[in-house]
């Protein structure tokens, strides 16, 4: 575990490479909604055949960290957390990491980069929502809901049975009682502000970054 600066309790993960080859550097995994790192051995595995340490984080209110599910404290808490996970790594590795970030951790890695929270050494954006596809009506309800009751938590509506081609990887993800369904409108209106703000400042990423 890894304490925040305001004393939340955040679950880490590293992945090591073995064997007597030359490392490469490390990695920083950021997570989707409503998952957690631990999701991502399989990636995690592919990078450590390359010589790459991998470190990952379960995000506040996900996973085994703590804080209620699907929730913040305030609209820019998920960027200061990870500039301070960041930096954890940044001190264990000796060098500054990549920044690996899927779904909601791809909007997360990419404005923290953007923004100027973080530079990593390379950014690689997995199905990064950077565009939220709600209808008129929902939205208009989440805006409002976000200045009322910003911290209700509801159902993310994650077409969940499109996550993945592979039926395994959706029934896992279906079965996996670390994953949960919550989002709240403050968390909501994050996700949407953060990915106009990508959008609007993409010149800003001149680090080397891929897109996925």
């Amino acid at each position: 575990m890894l304490e925040l600066p305001d004393g939340t309790a955040t679950f880490t993960r590293a992945w090591m490479p073995s064997g007597g080859g030359a490392r490469r550097g490390a990695v920083l995994l950021v997570h989707g909604l409503g998952e957690h790192c631990g999701r991502y051995g399989h990636v995690a595995d592919r990078l450590c055949a390359i010589g790459l340490a991998v470190h990952g984080y379960d995000l506040r209110g996900h996973g085994r960290s703590e804080g209620p599910r699907g929730s913040i404290p305030g609209d820019q808490t998920l960027l200061d957390d990870l500039r301070f996970v960041f930096g954890e790594v940044e001190r264990r590795a000796g060098d500054t990491p990549l920044l690996l970030g899927h779904s909601l951790g791809g909007t997360l890695a990419a404005r923290a980069t953007a923004g100027g929270w973080v530079r990593p050494g390379a950014l690689i954006l997995s199905s990064p929502a950077l565009a939220l596809h709600v209808d008129a009506a929902r939205r208009a309800v989440l805006r409002l809901a976000r200045r009322l009751v910003p911290d209700r938590a509801l159902p993310n509506e994650l077409p969940v049975a499109k996550l993945s081609h592979d039926r395994a990887e959706v029934e896992a993800y279906r079965s996996d009682e670390l994953v949960h369904d919550r989002i709240t409108p403050r968390m909501y209106g994050f996700l949407a502000d953060a990915g106009a703000a990508v959008r609007r400042d993409a010149a800003r990423l001149t680090v080397p970054t891929l897109l996925l």
